[in-house]
C-alpha cells in the first residue's frame, strides 16, 4: 500500500500512519489548507467559522498540553464536545495517552451512566451548553467535569509543539476513541478504535475499482482542495467521524451545520444555497424533508452535486428515485460501529436503494434464513491476518466470523446487488408464532410528508399495532384520517399478520418524541419501551371495542344461537356477507391470524359457559367450517368429549374419506377421440412434461434434474403464483448455476388446477393436450394442522389431471408424488407392499396424509375404468433429507427438524422412533434422480398391460439401505449438548404431551407439539413393528435408488 507523496516526493505507507503525525505533516507543508467550515448559527446568513489544518495542529497540541495540565500523566476515558473541538480532543488526547469516549448527546442519562461505568470513565469534558448534562450525570456517578475551553482559545499560537514521535509499529494497537452502539436493542455497548482500526479510512483509498465499478467510500469523492462537502452527521457516530476526518486525510472542505442548533431540512437548504457543495451526506430523514419541503430550492442550489451518501435507515423510494436522476452517485452508507463500513462498489442509478459489495476486499457471505423467504444474513469471514479492510477482527481476534444480524434480499436479476432488509432484531414474533419484518411497512408510511416517523409494534400480541409520529401534532382524527390511505397501500403489501387495523393506530404524545440514534433513526426497543403503557392500553381498548362489537352479550344456549354467533364472528372479521355454512374456510384463505383472531372472539363470547375448555386455533384447523365448527363448540358446551370414542371417530374419519373417492369416480368420462387417433409419445422424440409444484424444495430439485436432462423437451410449469419464473431465476443465481434462457425450454402458466381447464383459455388448453407426453403432480399443501376437508381443491387437481390424460391424443403418463404417510397406519407385519391398499385407515391420522390416500384411490379406479391404456404411476415418497450435492439444507417444516428442537428444549432425545425406527430418508436431489428414472421406466416399460394389472402403479421410493435410527442418537446427542438424556420414544412422547399446546410462545419453542399426533401415531404396541417398504419395483426402475447410500450422520446434518 505503498505510495508516493506529490509534495515531499517520499513513500507512503497508507494504512499504517498514524493521524496526529499525518496532521501534523499536512500542516507544516501547508497550513492555510482550508480544511472545515462551521455555521456560526443556525442563521446561516451570519456566515461560516473558517477552520485550517494549521489550526487543527494548533488545537490538537492545545489539547495535550491542557488534559495534561488539567489531569495529570494518567490515561482515563474522558467524554467530547459536538463540533470541530472533536478533532483536537480526540486527537489531542492520542497525543498524551488518553483514549477519549464520544457518548451521543442524544443519549438517556441512564446510558451514559451505564457507558461511563462500562469504561470506568472519571471526567467528563463538556461545552458550557452542556453543562446540565454534565451535573445530571455526576448525580449517578462520581465524575470530575471540565469546560473545554473555546476554539479560538485552542488555535492561539503556542510556543511549542506536542511531540508526538510513536511509530506505527509502536502505536497501531493503542486505543484512540470509544464509540458505542445505538442500543437499539438495550444498552448501548462501547467499542474500542485502535490506530490499526482507523487506518482503514487511510488505506481505503487503495481500494480497487472492480469490472469498471468504482469504489464507494470517503475517499472516492471527487473533491478538489476547495470543494464543499457537506455533512449533517454527528461527529461522535461512526459516519460523522469517518466522513469529517476525510478533510484530514485526503482534501476538500467538510461543512458542518451550526452546533447548538438541531439540524433541519431549512439549514440544509439554507447552506446549500450558499455552499457550491459537490457531495452531501445526510440521514434519510433530512434528505426526505429536503425534498418535500425544499424541492424548488434544491434543484436551484444542486447544480454542482455529484456525490449523495445517507444512511442509518431506509429512505422513501420517492426520494431516492427524485435524487438518483439528478445525481451521479446516489449512494446508501452501511457499516456498524463494531465493522466500520465494509467496501462497496458505486450502484447504478437505478439501483440506488442496493448495496455492491466489493467481490474480493470485503470477506461476506450471505447465510439464508429459513423464518424468513428470499431473506439472508450478512456474514464477515476472516479473510486473513491484519487485512485492513476487516477492522471488526483488530477489536475481536479471537473471532473468524462476524455475524451482523442485518437482513438482505438479492435483486431479481442482479446477482451481486443486495437490498437491505432490517435487522434481525426488527422481527416482530406474534403471539400466533407468525413472523413479521416491519422495516417494509415503516418506508412506505414515512414516505407521507404528514408523517416524521412509523414503529410498528406487536411482538408476543396476536396483531401488529402502530405508532404515528407526526411532523406537526394536531388533531388526532384528522390526521388519521389524512395517512389512512397510506397505511391502507403498506398493507397491500405486507402479509395478512402483518396488516395494520385501524383501531390499533395510534398518535405519538409531543412530549415523548420517538428515541433516536446519533444518526437520526428510530430506536426501536427504547421507544416501544417508553411507550409501553399506551401501547398496553391501545391493545386493551381495542379488546373491549371487539368485545363490544360481538353479537351476544350472553354464552348462546341453543345450535342456532351458537352459528349465529359464529357467523357474526366471520364475518366482522373477514368483512363479507357471504359465508356459506358448508365453505371450508381455510381453502378460502384464512391465514392463522384470522384464526387466532376468531378463537379469540368465540372464547370471549362464549365466557365461563366453557368452563375449563378452551376455543383453540386446533379446533378451528380440525372443523373449518362454519357447521362443522359449530358442532364443534356445542359439543364443547355439552361438555362432552370429543377423544372418548376413537373408534367412531376413526369411522367417521374413513366414511368421510369414502365419500370423496366416490363423488371422483362415480363419473369417469368416456374419451371423445377416436383410438386411431391417439398418437401417443413417439420413441426417440422429446418428452414434453408438465411440472406442478416446481417452486417447492422437492419441485425444484425435479426441474433442475429435468433441465439437465437431453431426453426432456419443453417442461410446461403450472403454478397458482404468478412470479413462479422468477423465483427459479433467483434460486438459479442464488446457487449461482447457469440459466441458459430457460425460457427456450420452460413454460410458466399461472393456473389453478382446481378450476375446469385449470382456468386457461380454451386456447391454451387445447394446446397443452396436444404437446404434453408426463405430468409430474408434485403440488400439494403441506399443512399437518388443517383437516382432510381442506385438501379438497388438490384432491379435485387430482381428478382433472387424470381426466386430462384421459382426453390427450398423447396419453401423457401421470406421475403422483403421494407420501408414505399415506399407509403410515399400515398395520400389518409384513411390508408394506407397492400397491394401493384397499383400508383407508392405513391413512396417517392428518389430513394431509388422508387426503394422499383418496387420490391414490382416485387415480387407482380411475386407471381400471378408463378407455384404453393409462399410465397412471404413484410415487409414496418417504422422508426427504437435505440434498448430498450441492448447497441446501432440510426443509424447517419437516418433522425431523421439529425434533431435534424440540429435544434440545425438552433435555432429551428418543433412542428410536418408534414405527419409523428404521431410517429410510433420501436426500432431496437424489429423490428428484428417483423421479425422472420413474419417468423414463415408464416410457420404456411394456404399452401393453393385462385386464388384471389394469390400475395405478406404486412406487416405495424409500432408501432401500435403512439403518436403525439409534446408530444416529449418539451423533445427535453430540449435536444437541452433552446434557441431552437419551430415552424411549413413549416417554418422549408423554413429556411433549404435558406441555401447554395452547401457548404460542411454547409451540414456537417446541415445534414437535404442533403436529404431536403424527408422533403419537408413530408409537408401537410393545412388538416394535417398524414401517417396511417393499422397493422391488422402484429398485428395478431407477440405477439411482439401486446405488443409495446407507443414511448417515453427515446426510442427517445436511
Amino acid at each position: 500500500m505503498a505510495k508516493i507523496n506529490g509534495n515531499t516526493g517520499s513513500e507512503v505507507r497508507y494504512g499504517q500512519r498514524l493521524v496526529p503525525q499525518i496532521i501534523d505533516e499536512s500542516a507544516s507543508h501547508n497550513p492555510t489548507r482550508l480544511v472545515g467550515l462551521i455555521a456560526k448559527s443556525a442563521d446561516v446568513s451570519k456566515g461560516f467559522n473558517k477552520v485550517t489544518i494549521g489550526d487543527v495542529a494548533r488545537a490538537i497540541d492545545f489539547m495535550a498540553f491542557w488534559l495534561d495540565e488539567k489531569l495529570g500523566k494518567q490515561a482515563d476515558f474522558e467524554t467530547g464536545s459536538n463540533d470541530f473541538r472533536y478533532w483536537a480532543v480526540v486527537f489531542g488526547g492520542n497525543k498524551c495517552s488518553r483514549k477519549i469516549l464520544l457518548p451521543s448527546v442524544r443519549n438517556s442519562t441512564a446510558n451514559n451512566v451505564f457507558l461511563l461505568q462500562e469504561t470506568s470513565c472519571k471526567t467528563v469534558l463538556c461545552t458550557k451548553s452542556l453543562e446540565r448534562v454534565a451535573k445530571e450525570l455526576r448525580e449517578h456517578v462520581d465524575v470530575q467535569i471540565l469546560m473545554i475551553p473555546s476554539w479560538n482559545e485552542m488555535v492561539c499560537p503556542l510556543p511549542k509543539s506536542y511531540v508526538y514521535t510513536k511509530t506505527w509499529e509502536e502505536a497501531r494497537d493503542d486505543q484512540i476513541i470509544v464509540l458505542h452502539t445505538s442500543g437499539s436493542t438495550g444498552n448501548p455497548k462501547p467499542i474500542p478504535y485502535t490506530h490499526a482500526f482507523l487506518s482503514f479510512f487511510d488505506a481505503v483509498r487503495t481500494l480497487p475499482a472492480e469490472n469498471g465499478k468504482r469504489p464507494h467510500n470517503v475517499s472516492a469523492l471527487e473533491l478538489g482542495h476547495s470543494d464543499y462537502f457537506y455533512m449533517a452527521f454527528p461527529l461522535f457516530h461512526l459516519v460523522g467521524l469517518s466522513f469529517s476526518m476525510r478533510s484530514l486525510l485526503y482534501d476538500g472542505v467538510v461543512v458542518l451545520g451550526p452546533s447548538q442548533a438541531v439540524q433541519n431540512s431549512k439549514i440544509v437548504n439554507d447552506i446549500m444555497a450558499v455552499m457550491p457543495c459537490k457531495a452531501i451526506a445526510l440521514p434519510p430523514s433530512l434528505l426526505e424533508d429536503m425534498v418535500k419541503e425544499y424541492r424548488e430550492e434544491f434543484e436551484q442550489n444542486s447544480g454542482e452535486l455529484l456525490h449523495v451518501f445517507y444512511g442509518g435507515g431506509p429512505l422513501a423510494e420517492s426520494t431516492g428515485n427524485y435524487l438518483s436522476r439528478r445525481v451521479r452517485d446516489m449512494c446508501m452508507i452501511y457499516g456498524q460501529t463494531e465493522i466500520a463500513m465494509p467496501p462497496l462498489l458505486v450502484p447504478e442509478p437505478e439501483d440506488w436503494q442496493y448495496f455492491h459489495f466489493h467481490p474480493t476486499h470485503s470477506g461476506i457471505e450471505m447465510e439464508p434464513i429459513h423464518d424468513e423467504e428470499d431473506h439472508f444474513e450478512l456474514i464477515l469471514n476472516r479473510q486473513s491476518p491484519n487485512v485492513w479492510h476487516q477492522p471488526v477482527f483488530e477489536n475481536f481476534p479471537h473471532l473468524e466470523q462476524w455475524r451482523t444480524k442485518d437482513l438482505f434480499k438479492k435483486h431479481p436479476t442482479k446477482p451481486e446487488l443486495w437490498l437491505f432488509k432490517g435487522r434481525k432484531d426488527d422481527i416482530i414474533v406474534l403471539s400466533n408464532a407468525e413472523k413479521f419484518n416491519p422495516v417494509s411497512t415503516e418506508i412506505v408510511i414515512q414516505g407521507h410528508p404528514a408523517v416524521k416517523g412509523a414503529l410498528v409494534v406487536g411482538t408476543g400480541r396476536f396483531q401488529c399495532a402502530l405508532i404515528i409520529e407526526p411532523q406537526a401534532h394536531a388533531d388526532n382524527e384528522e390526521l388519521l384520517d389524512q395517512i389512512w390511505p397510506i397505511i391502507e397501500e403498506a398493507n397491500t403489501q405486507s402479509p395478512g399478520h402483518g396488516q395494520i387495523d385501524r383501531q390499533l393506530v395510534m398518535i405519538s404524545r409531543a412530549e415523548k418524541p420517538f428515541q433516536r440514534a446519533g444518526k437520526g433513526t428510530v430506536m426501536r426497543y427504547l421507544t416501544t419501551q417508553n411507550y409501553a403503557e399506551e401501547i398496553d392500553q391501545l391493545y386493551s381498548a381495542f379488546e373491549k371495542q371487539v368485545s363490544h362489537d360481538l353479537p351476544f352479550r350472553q354464552a348462546p344456549k341453543s345450535p342456532s344461537a351458537v352459528r349465529q354467533l359464529i357467523w357474526e364472528i366471520f364475518r366482522r372479521q373477514i368483512r363479507t356477507h357471504d359465508v356459506p355454512d358448508e365453505a371450508d374456510f381455510l381453502e378460502a384463505g384464512l391465514d392463522s391470524l384470522k384464526i387466532t383472531q376468531i378463537a379469540h372472539d368465540l372464547q370471549r363470547a362464549l365466557g365461563s359457559s366453557l368452563g375449563p375448555r378452551t376455543v383453540t386455533n386446533r379446533i378451528l384447523y380440525e372443523n373449518p367450517s362454519i357447521s362443522k365448527l359449530c358442532s364443534a363448540i356445542c359439543e364443547l358446551l355439552g361438555n362432552q368429549d370429543t377423544n372418548s370414542n376413537d373408534y367412531a371417530r376413526d369411522a367417521r374419519r374413513v366414511e368421510e374419506m369414502k365419500s370423496l373417492i366416490d363423488k371422483f369416480t362415480s363419473n369417469i368420462p368416456l374419451c371423445p377421440i377416436i383410438p386411431q387417433i391417439k398418437i401417443g409419445h413417439q420413441e426417440g422424440s422429446p418428452i414434453n412434461v408438465i411440472l406442478t409444484g416446481s417452486t417447492g424444495s422437492l419441485g425444484s430439485q425435479i426441474l433442475d434434474q429435468l433441465l439437465e436432462d437431453p431426453k426432456i423437451g419443453t417442461i410446461c410449469c403450472l403454478d397458482r403464483s404468478a412470479d413462479a419464473n422468477e423465483r427459479f431465476i433467483k434460486r438459479r443465481l442464488a446457487q449461482d448455476k447457469r440459466i441458459n434462457n430457460p425460457f427456450s425450454r420452460i413454460r410458466w402458466l399461472q393456473v389453478n388446477t382446481s378450476e375446469s381447464k385449470f382456468s386457461l383459455s380454451d386456447q391454451k388448453f387445447e394446446a397443452l393436450l396436444q404437446d404434453v407426453d408426463a405430468i409430474i403432480l408434485n403440488a400439494w399443501k403441506v399443512d399437518f394442522n388443517h383437516s382432510f376437508s381442506s385438501f379438497t381443491r388438490q384432491i379435485q387437481s387430482i381428478h382433472n389431471f387424470a381426466n386430462f390424460s384421459i382426453l390427450s391424443p398423447r396419453s401423457p403418463h401421470l406421475f403422483f408424488i403421494s407420501s408414505t404417510s399415506a399407509v403410515g397406519n399400515f398395520s400389518s407385519l409384513t411390508k408394506i407392499p407397492e400397491t394401493i391398499p384397499p383400508n383407508l385407515a392405513v391413512a396417517s391420522p392428518l389430513g394431509y396424509s388422508e387426503s394422499k390416500l383418496v387420490s391414490e384411490h382416485i387415480l387407482n379406479e380411475i386407471a381400471k375404468s378408463a378407455p384404453g391404456n393409462v399410465s397412471f404411476n404413484v410415487l409414496r415418497i418417504g422422508q426427504i433429507a437435505g440434498p448430498l450435492k450441492g448447497p441446501g439444507s432440510w426443509n424447517e417444516n419437516e418433522w425431523f427438524p421439529a425434533l431435534l428442537k424440540s429435544s434440545r428444549m425438552l433435555g432429551m432425545v428418543p433412542g428410536s422412533l418408534g414405527v419409523m425406527n428404521g431410517v429410510d430418508w433420501v436426500p432431496v436431489d437424489l429423490a428428484a434422480e428417483v423421479v425422472t428414472d420413474f419417468l423414463h421406466f415408464s416410457f420404456e416399460g411394456p404399452e401393453e398391460v393385462d385386464e388384471g394389472e389394469r390400475g395405478a402403479k406404486v412406487f416405495n421410493l424409500v432408501n432401500p439401505s435403512s439403518v436403525k435410527f439409534g446408530s444416529l442418537v449418539p451423533a445427535i446427542k453430540k449435536r444437541l449438548g452433552a446434557c441431552i438424556e437419551v430415552v424411549n420414544f413413549d416417554a418422549w412422547v408423554e413429556a411433549l404431551e404435558e406441555l401447554d399446546k395452547e401457548d404460542e410462545d411454547v409451540l414456537e419453542r417446541y415445534p414437535a407439539l404442533r403436529i404431536l399426533e403424527f408422533f403419537r401415531g408413530l408409537r408401537t404396541d410393545g412388538n416394535e413393528k417398524e414401517m417396511e417398504f417393499v422397493t422391488e419395483r422402484s429398485m428395478s426402475a431407477s440405477q439411482t435408488m439401486r446405488e443409495m447410500e446407507l443414511v448417515s450422520v453427515k446426510m442427517m446434518e445436511r
